[in-house]
This record gives C-alpha cells, structure tokens and sequence, in this order.
C-alpha cells in the first residue's frame, strides 16, 4: 500500500492482476468503527493488437516486424501475443509460421532465398479466448541498419534513491538505465535482440560510468542500457558514454556525472523553544546545509559519538558540556529531533563542521524539577464511607503533586509517622474526632456519622513546609440511605464447566446526591435473578457459572437485591444478559502503552515476551462475549517483513526473534481469531 503526500489517500499495490470478483477493503484505525467500501473488478482481458509498422525487414531466411497489445485500460500487454500461449496464433500468406515473443517481436519464418524486397506480406495474429485479430499487409525491406541513436536521461525507478542526490554512496549500478531510443532506416525503432553486437558502448571511465556486460534490454518502456559496478572502487566525477553502430557508423553520445559524497558543511544550533531544566530532555533546533547548497534533514544524517560528543556523519562534532545530547528518530512522521538534557545549570555546545565551520553556544537551565506542590486528590479516591468499622478507604497513593513549574510530577514517599528526615508527605486528621481513624493512610470508619478532615503535609527535608491540602471524608448512616445501586456486570455464561475467571461479584453501593457511598454488603439481604439464571449466590451475589440451557441465545435478566437499611428494606434492580454460548472473541484490539494503537506503530518486540498478556509496548488480544482475554487460539501472520531476521508469533501470543531487529527496519503483524482480523505495520525503535 502506498499513501499520498498529504496522507489523504492510498493506492493498494497487488503483485499479481487481481481475480475477478467483488472486493470489500476496509480501513480501521482512523474512527471507531471500521471505514469499508467495495469494488468490483473485472478480470484483464486482451483488447487490441497493434502492428508497429508496415514493413518487415529481412534477419536471415526470415523478416521480422513489432507488435503490441493492449488490455480494456489502455495498458499495453504484449507478453500475453507470445505464441506460446496457446490461444495466441499467427498466420501468413508467405512463410511456414509466425511467432511472437515477450517483447513484441514477430518472426515469419522463411527459407533461403524465399523473401525478396518489396514482398507483399500479408500476416494476421488472432486471440482465441478473446476473438481479437489484427491483420497487416506487410512490405519486406532489406536488412534493417541503424540510422539514428537517441539517449534519454540516466535515471533509477528506486523512489529512495531517486529522491537522493546522485553521488558514490546512492550510486547502485544495478538499479540505474538509461533509455536508448534506435531506429532503421524505414523509421522502425529496434529492439535489444537487434542492438547487442552491433552497437558497442563505451566510457571514458568505467570506475564512474561500467556498461554491463550484456548492455540493452527490453523493457515495457523501451530499450534501455544497463551497467554494473566499477572494475576496481567507484569513484565520482564524469564519464562520457559513447554508443557507436559499426555498420552504419551512426554514434550518440551521453554525460552523466556522479557526484563525490557531500560533507556536512553549515550546522546551526538554536536556543530551544522551552525553557530548559536540569534532568529534562528538551528539543534542540538544529539546520544542515551540506556541501552541494542543500537543506538536509537529520533523519538522513548518520549519528555517532557518545552522549557528550556526538558525531554526524562521522565527521561534524558536537561536544557538550553540562549536558547530554541523543537523535531520537520518528520513523513513522519520517522525521529525527536532536534532544537535549542537562546535567548542570550552566552549558556549553561547541560544533565543529567537516568543513571547519564552528559555533559555540552557551545556555543556562532551570533548576531540576522536585515535588513542590499539591494538587489534589484523584478521581478514583473513595470519600463517602458508611458508618460501619470494617469499611475504609486509602488516601496514600491517591495524592497528586506538581513540581516548581506546576507540572505533574510523580509522588514523593509517604512518611506515616513523620520520623524521616526527607522530602515526603504526611497524613494526619485537622483535629481530634472519633468520625475516622488513620492508619499508615488507610482511613477506617467508625460507626459514628460525620464528617472529618485530613491535612496533607508536603514538606522538605529540614522539616519546611511546602504546601497543605485538606481532604474531608465523610461518613454516612447507613440506616439513612434511601438510594441504593448494583455494581456493573459482564454476561454471564451458564456452563458448569466454565474457568473459574467467569465468576462474577455482585456488589451493592448506597447513593447521596449522586455520589456513590461505600457500604457493607451485609446490607444486601437477598440475591434473586429472573428469567431462569441460576447460580447466584443469594446471600453474597457471589455467580459460579451454572449451566442454563440458552441454545446458543442471549437471554435477559433482572437482579434484584433487597437492601436493609435502618427499619427500611429497598428493592434494587439490575438488568443483564446471560448465555451459555460456547465463549469466542466479539473483540479484537491493538494497543500501544495500553492506548488503541493506529495502523502503523513505532514499537519495540522483545524475543520471548507475550504480545496477548504480557507486552510492556506493543499488545494485540481478543476479549470473548463474556468480557474475558482470550489468551489462545490466535492465527499470527508476519507479512511483508524487511528486518532480515525470521519472526514469528506462537498460538498464544509469545514473540519469537530470529536475530537483532534494527531501527527503521519495518513488518506487518496480522492476527486472526474465530474470523476477526486486525493488522498493525511496526517500524522498528
């Protein structure tokens, strides 16, 4: 698949002509649900055939013309005129047979002396399967000699190397032509078959410019001449290319010229566009003009050295003082950012160019970021307790901070007696009050309702203070609840004989001004569900699957709790849905760092590691119907893969490695679950 430039668009490449038939390509990643869209194709089919020209010269006992064909697109097809196929045949009024091959040219063989000059020739090629026919009254014509020879520009169809400059590094002989335009004397353009032998080609330097042994071939643009590495070392500068048809003595020449390999030549380093702090790595703006006048980008740039002496290119310098200096490659937006981090308050860039040309740039970093400041507490901190001992809540762990600059910064360490001499946090209550109690952050309830509020103490070392933040929890009377709710519920799956991982807990949770209040589930007196689901536990809420025949069907049920609170009993109610299918995925996901992955990823795959449960980076699993991780069963395909190393991924997700993967280095992982496929390209880290 190729994308457009602006990423809008994509042509789906095929390396065969696709079969006939209707196709459905479908495009995931981009929203929630799949994008999809169909087409139909039509097979190809042979349309046209075209004679090249009237007349037919003289090669041997035979006389020889050229010929095309063309599918329904306009697309020219001439291997499918090859005789040998045996719906391609060939007739002639003079001659024992006709014969075509992949290039298009058709051979009437003939006898000594048979073909004359200016014979009329009348030839017909016919396409069976498609009943497409084509018939030419053909001239015969001497032996074709060469009269013109016109040499195109010296190029690659390589897209990587086309886009680089043409020196000794980007020079691969096997990969550049030039095209090679010769005609006969009755305007007829020749084919390879006519040109190797009688027209030589030579250079003025083959360490610059070798033809290859055998110099023209054919291909569906033309004739083009090829070459081959140099005898000895490639070098650059320019060789002259002189193309001589002996018979005739017509010649053409043609220069072409490689360049020696550019040098880095201007290098400049900017002060970042943020501030810079110490032990914070930050972006360093830097632009590259090489020798030829060109802008080039770093990702082209070869990075070497160490953290305090980079080099780029081997032979441009960066050394750093008071700070380290890394590429970091985004091979995906096709793009490298130099990053800084300091290590001391005061630093000092010097660069040194290939060619001599040198800065220096002195900068001065911010103070390294340390826990300066309370923010709050998280969303997932529980605040409401029923007034009963048994039930509580952690506020340790549950505090965020933020550093001198009020950015989020990981905790510091709870100090729960306050007895160390460091920079951490405490818990404590405002004031005397028999509502709660705090142990080691765990706030307990009493039975007394209330509410009670806890100071949290951010302070440094020498035991300054730094920031406070008050937290009230409140209790509730439990006896006083009037709303109840039952926590949420996957399906559940009626069988007996169902993993253990099936079972489910049914919790109740009280309800004040819409704010859940954590409750004893003792409170919860009867557990029933309609419908015929067994296997709740009507004390607990505890389900063990237990076998309901549902053929297959999802069934709906309604739990029913009955709560006491205080001389009231409260009926809670709660919907679900039950099966006893045999459990398959309804899901497939991709993620990268636990956040749905787009279709192509920068990732790193460690041999061993398991890409369905146990992946730190990179992780593809299906959920069945019933909400579980399948963790086997899955069909992985590695495909179009250029890391040169065999990688392959067993049934149940472990990554295995043949080798090292190197960066930028790209493969595509297919994963395939009772008929659901997703497909993720991963550009090597």
């Amino acid at each position: 698949m190729k994308f457009a430039e602006d990423k809008k668009s994509a042509t789906i490449e095929f390396t065969t002509a696709m079969v006939a038939g209707d196709y459905t390509v479908s495009v995931s990643g981009l929203t929630e649900k799949a994008l999809t869209g169909s087409v139909k194709v039509e097979a190809e089919k042979l349309t046209k055939i075209n004679f090249l020209s009237d007349i037919a010269v003289i090669s041997g006992n035979n006389i020889v013309t050229n010929v095309t064909a063309e599918n329904q697109y306009g697309e020219l097809i001439t291997k499918k005129l090859n005789t040998s196929n045996t719906n391609i045949t060939g007739t002639t009024s003079k001659g024992s047979s006709v014969s075509i091959d992949n290039d298009g040219r058709l051979t009437v063989a003939g006898t000594s002396g048979l073909f004359k000059a200016d014979d009329k020739v009348v030839v017909t090629v016919v396409d069976s399967s498609t009943g497409v026919t084509a018939t030419k009254t053909l001239t015969v014509a001497q032996a074709a000699s060469v009269q013109s020879i016109t040499t195109g520009e010296f190029k690659t169809d390589d897209e990587v190397l086309a886009a680089k400059p043409l020196n000794v590094a980007n020079y691969d002989a096997s990969k550049f032509y030039m095209p090679v335009e010769v005609k006969d004397q009755y305007g007829n353009v020749l084919k390879a078959a006519d040109l190797n032998g009688s027209v030589t080609v030579t250079s003025s330097n083959k360490e610059i410019l070798n033809p290859a042994t055998t110099v023209f071939v054919d291909t569906d643009n033309g004739v083009v001449a090829q070459f081959q590495a140099a005898p000895t070392a490639q070098t650059y500068g320019t060789a002259v290319l002189t193309f001589v048809a002996a018979a005739t003595g017509k010649t053409a020449s043609a220069s072409v010229t490689i360049k020696d390999n550019y040098k880095l030549d201007v290098v400049s380093l900017e002060t970042p566009a943020t501030e810079l702090k110490v032990g914070k790595a930050t972006e360093l703006p830097v632009s590259i003009t090489n020798t030829y006048g060109e802008q080039v980008a770093l990702k082209d740039v070869t990075v070497g050295g160490s953290a305090t002496a980079l080099t780029l290119d081997t032979n441009t310098t960066i050394n750093a003082i008071g700070a380290n200096l890394s590429v970091v490659k985004d091979y995906i937006n096709k793009k490298a950012v130099l990053k800084i981090t300091p290590t001391a308050k005061n630093i000092t860039l010097t660069l040194v160019t290939a060619t001599g040309k040198s800065q220096v740039l002195s900068l001065t970093a911010n103070d390294a970021p340390v826990v300066s400041g309370i923010k709050g507490v998280d969303a997932d901190f529980v605040s409401l307790l029923a007034n009963d001992a048994s039930l509580s809540t952690t506020l340790n762990g549950h505090v965020d901070f933020v550093d001198q600059y009020g950015v989020a910064i990981d905790a510091p360490n709870y100090d729960a007696t306050d007895a160390t001499a460091d920079l951490d946090y405490t818990i404590a209550p405002k004031t005397d009050s028999d509502v709660t109690t705090n142990v080691g952050g765990t706030i307990s309830a009493s039975t007394t309702a209330g509410n009670e509020t806890y100071v949290v103490t951010l302070k440094k070392a020498d035991g300054t203070v730094l920031d406070t933040q008050e937290v009230t929890v409140s209790v509730v009377d439990a006896s006083k609840l009037t709303q109840f709710g039952i926590s949420d519920a996957n399906k559940f799956y009626t069988e007996s004989t169902a993993a253990a991982s099936y079972a489910q807990d049914l919790d109740i949770y009280g309800l004040v001004n819409g704010k859940k209040v954590l409750v004893n589930q003792d409170m919860a007196k009867d557990f029933t569900a309609s419908n015929g689901l067994l296997g709740i536990n009507a004390l607990t809420g505890e389900y063990t699957p237990t076998t309901v025949d549902t053929d297959g069907k999802d069934v709906n049920s309604t739990i029913q709790v009955l709560v006491e609170a205080g001389t009231s009993t409260y009926v809670v109610t709660k919907d679900v849905v039950y099966s006893d299918a045999t459990p398959k995925a309804a899901s497939l996901a991709v993620e990268l760092n636990q956040a749905t992955a787009p279709a192509v990823v920068q990732a790193t795959l460690v041999d061993g590691e398991n890409i369905v449960t146990g992946s730190d980076n990179l992780a593809i699993f299906a959920k069945d119907q019933y909400g579980e991780v399948i963790t086997d069963g899955y069909k992985f395909v590695i495909t179009n893969n250029d890391t040169a190393q065999a990688i392959s991924i067993d049934t149940d997700g472990t990554i295995n490695i043949g080798g090292t993967l190197t960066s930028g280095k790209t493969f595509t992982i297919n994963a395939t679950i009772d008929g659901i496929t997703k497909s993720v390209k991963v550009i090597v880290e």
